[in-house]
């Protein structure tokens, strides 16, 4: 590696101690979780450090031609076995082509169901429309399933760890809070559905009645239809509506 490849590692080591350092640190060796502006700083030295690792790659691929072309050349080959391994190239081209073919389509099916597992699991009314809102925010890189950015790069989490599926899914459903199935359940002591953590309580009369929140029964119509009408019909027992 050169002098320049070196100052930079140099540089950018220098810049890792730097985030890590200011780094909230947890007595009890819990993860540390990085501010957004730490997590930006983070990716940035990873895509450097990436861009200096795909330079060398690309030196070392040119030299390796050079090499192979010197080799063909001092080996004086005849035009008719030249001609035969070209034939056999081709065909290894072909094959190769196929299998790649073949493998996207397993992958292509293998995307689709995690990303339609993630959703559902963010409790969206409609799963599969979920996953194609966020399918191009996933890609595979070797064999994994990566969420990236705009830039192509990983994603990272508020522990400085690449994003999964779950966490992609989660946001979407915080940003787009109208596709997402409600989980309340009303009534006194109630929760969230899934023993999440106690959400609050509303009664049928703030739902219901003269002194009733519209914007609030509104609300929980949009976004739990079922839910409405049991409660409302609950409401009409009780001489709230008619």
């Amino acid at each position: 590696m050169n002098d320049d490849t070196e100052v930079t590692t140099t540089a950018l080591d220098a810049a890792t101690t730097e985030v890590l350092d200011t780094a909230p640190q947890a007595a009890d060796k819990k993860k540390i979780s990085f501010s957004s502006e730490q997590q930006t700083k983070l990716e940035q030295l990873i895509r450097a450090a990436k861009s200096e690792a795909a330079k060398e790659l690309r030196r070392e691929h040119a030299e390796t031609l050079k090499e192979n072309a010197a080799l063909r050349a001092s080996l004086n080959l005849p035009q008719q076995t030249q001609d035969e391994l070209a034939a056999m190239n081709d065909k290894l081209a072909q094959a190769t082509a196929e299998l790649a073919r073949v493998d996207g389509l397993s992958k292509k099916a293998a995307k689709s169901e995690a990303l339609r597992s993630a959703t559902t699991a963010a409790n969206f009314f409609d799963p599969a429309v979920a996953a194609t809102l966020i399918s191009d925010q996933v890609e595979y890189q070797g064999e994994a399933l990566v969420v990236v950015g705009k830039d192509g790069e990983p994603r990272l989490n508020s522990y400085g760890e690449r994003m999964s599926l779950k966490e992609l899914a989660a946001e979407t459903a915080d940003k787009y809070k109208y596709m997402v199935k409600c989980t309340m359940q009303f009534g006194a002591g109630s929760v969230q559905a899934g023993n999440r953590a106690p959400v609050e309580q509303y009664k049928l009369t703030d739902l219901f009645g003269p002194s009733s929140d519209g914007a609030l029964a509104n609300k929980v119509a949009m976004r739990d239809k079922a839910l409405y009408n049991r409660l409302r019909t609950r409401a009409r027992a009780e001489g709230l509506v008619n």
